[in-house]
């Protein structure tokens, strides 16, 4: 049909002409010579010649068919959802047939008549034939193909805090496709994310994106991002002695919480003693009780408060009080023994006496002195009664450590450096042999006071140019602490071992052995100690190891190391085969690596006593601490744990 009119051309062997008409006029129709077809089927013709005198008339029928074009064109679009409704194909060829469609991925979709039906993501092929009928031409297989899309939405609801005391955090986002999402961190100084592990560094915001690209068959999802607040603690610290002289009159209050936020206070004893900007004053004898508070802010979590109680007594100072100055600094501490006689030297001004002689020879001799713990204008002298005997401290030979011990000085140690200094009311110690003795280089030593007996030696009195012999003797025993040895070519020199003096007390008047030199162990001059010096990063300030173990509740052993940089050792062991050493601080409540260190025989550097025996190393590594406090390390040898210990940081 598509052709359209059909032109003939009837012939006679009489050559007459032929009449042609249409049998079938639905089908066809005739006119002249040209046949119009008119709808699909069998076109029936009448070809008719009239009679003449030479040739009858005649008549004949021919026939052909009309046949009709087939085909269809489905208009839809080329991608869906598959969890949507899918689209209807054309149901009627152009010949008015129905077409017959075909399913060619039947995971993915079906056909039922004409409505496609989506069951999965992917390709969804189909195939659609009109076989045509009698007169109709079979129209040719039509592909289609659709994309068929799955949605894809991110679900990601994380919380809306983290403690940074955690360090890790599993992200948990999901999408509804079932693809890997992606976690990118636009705040890495905050945190950073590997796989879905959120790493926290600090507090504040830490922001969050996460995405999902989709693939060929899904859809890319909108990213989703999110802001979670990183929450740091906060616990608030605060030393206070355990009981305080009512004439102190006042106390300055040194709280501290982690985060470095100002703490408040408020007493809950206001008879006994009232707080006013963190002055604490007291007012009458009795118990004052005191609570610490922080509040956090945005990012820094309320601290829990802090409660302590002091003792306000009549006069007496037993416990060490808050710190009134900063540094290095002697620390005098009046001990009686449990059956002695306390004759109040910490409160008569006796043991003040001494501290301030001998600090005016120091500075009349070299031009500096000592910082002495003080608290307001008077020095804080502790009292002590000791649960030893006279006789122990009369023969004991280790006093120094085993007052350090039943006082716990180190359970709760001072932020600043604290040189102990322990004047103990008995006439001598060593059985006779000594005054005093200190460790060297060292912290603590001990100095006789009690009144010389007969038959024992003379400790304390008139001495030459010296009101009090025991002026000088804490001195002495002092700068063994600094690490001074024994003079011994100089009766009259202020670390003379032996011998008599008939002059006057001097202190290294040539400045060859320990006041410009070192060739007595050390020159004074260099050490971070004198009053006005004691911050000052330039002079030598070396960290110190008990040679005898004063125990912490803990269990770990621990040096105590001036702020600044140190050398950091090993405490308990040496090693043979070191091959790696790794230095570790526990913060956060987990390990953090402060990078490779080394190893030497001298871990600690030369001016600490503490050596490896010939053919042994001990790691160590120079680290640089500013902030006192409590902190716990650990040495990594050879990719093994070798060794957990404690430094306790001092001004």
């Amino acid at each position: 049909m598509s052709q359209g009119i059909l032109n003939i051309l009837p012939t006679t062997k009489s050559g007459k002409s032929v009449k042609v008409s249409s049998d079938t006029t639905l089908i066809c129709s005739v006119s002249g010579l040209s046949i119009s077809p008119i709808s699909p089927g069998r076109c029936n013709l009448r070809g008719e010649t009239s009679a003449d005198k030479s040739f009858q008339s005649k008549t004949q029928f021919f026939s052909l068919d009309i046949r009709d074009s087939n085909d269809f064109e489905n208009s839809i679009a080329s991608q869906y959802f598959f969890d949507e409704a899918g689209p209807e194909l054309v149901e009627l060829s152009t010949a008015g047939l129905p077409i017959e469609y075909r399913a060619n991925t039947p995971t993915i979709c079906k056909v039922n008549g004409i409505k496609i039906e989506f069951f999965a993501p992917g390709n969804c092929a189909i195939s659609g034939i009109q076989r045509g009928s009698a007169f109709i031409d079979q129209s040719a297989v039509k592909e289609i193909n659709l994309k068929v899309m799955r949605k894809n939405f991110i679900s990601f609801v994380p919380a809306e805090s983290i403690n940074l005391s955690v360090k890790t955090y599993q992200l948990d986002a999901i999408a509804s496709s079932g693809l890997k999402v992606y976690y990118t961190s636009y705040s890495p100084e905050v945190c950073t994310i590997s796989e879905n592990v959120l790493t926290l560094f600090k507090h504040g915001y830490c922001s969050v994106e996460v995405s999902q690209p989709g693939d060929i068959y899904t859809v890319q999802a909108t990213a989703k991002t999110s802001r979670i607040k990183i929450m740091r603690e906060n616990v608030i610290t605060m030393i206070l002695p355990s009981s305080t002289a009512l004439k102190l009159k006042s106390l300055q209050l040194t709280g501290v919480s982690s985060s470095g936020l100002p703490v408040t206070y408020k007493s809950l004893t206001p008879t006994s003693c009232i707080i006013t900007n963190g002055l604490l004053s007291l007012q009458s004898i009795g118990t004052c009780t005191i609570v610490a508070s922080q509040l956090g802010d945005e990012f820094t979590l309320p601290a829990q408060d802090l409660s302590t109680s002091i003792l306000i007594s009549n006069d007496r100072v037993l416990a060490d009080q808050p710190d009134f100055l900063t540094g290095y600094q002697i620390k005098a501490i009046y001990v009686v023994p449990s059956d002695g006689t306390d004759r109040g030297y910490d409160t008569n001004g006796y043991i003040t006496s001494m501290l301030k002689e001998g600090n005016a020879f120091l500075k009349s001799s070299i031009g500096l002195e000592y910082q002495i713990d003080s608290a307001g204008s008077d020095f804080d002298i502790q009292y002590f009664k000791s649960s030893y005997s006279t006789s122990y401290f009369l023969s004991g030979e280790d006093l120094a450590n085993d007052l350090a011990r039943e006082m716990k000085l180190y359970e709760n140690a001072t932020l600043d450096r604290k040189n102990y200094i322990f004047f103990i009311d008995v006439p001598s110690l060593k059985n006779n042999k000594a005054c005093g003795y200190a460790g060297m280089p060292g912290l603590l030593s001990v100095y006789a006071v009690g009144p010389t007996n007969s038959g024992s030696s003379t400790c304390v009195g008139k001495s030459l140019n010296f009101e009090n012999y025991a002026s000088k003797g804490w001195v002495h025993e002092s700068l063994h602490n600094l690490g001074v040895d024994h003079t011994i070519n100089d009766s009259c020199d202020l670390m003379r071992g032996s011998g008599d003096c008939n002059s006057v007390w001097t202190m290294d008047k040539d400045r060859n052995k320990y006041v410009g030199s070192a060739t007595q162990g050390v020159n004074i001059l260099t050490l971070r100690v004198w009053k006005g010096y004691t911050s000052d990063q330039n002079l030598r300030a070396s960290c110190s190891i008990q040679y005898a173990w004063i125990a912490r509740n803990d269990g770990l052993r621990y040096a105590l190391c001036p702020t600044g940089s140190q050398f950091i050792g090993a405490l308990t062991y040496c090693w043979d085969g070191i091959s790696r050493v790794e230095l570790q601080v526990w913060r956060n409540n987990g390990w953090e690596s402060l990078g490779e260190g080394n190893h030497h025989s001298e871990p600690w550097g030369k001016f600490v006593n503490w050596k490896c025996s010939s053919g042994y190393t001990a790691p160590w590594k120079e680290v640089t601490v500013t902030s006192p406090g409590l902190q716990k390390y650990r040495w990594m040898i050879n990719n093994r744990e070798g060794e957990v210990l404690n430094i306790i940081w001092q001004r």
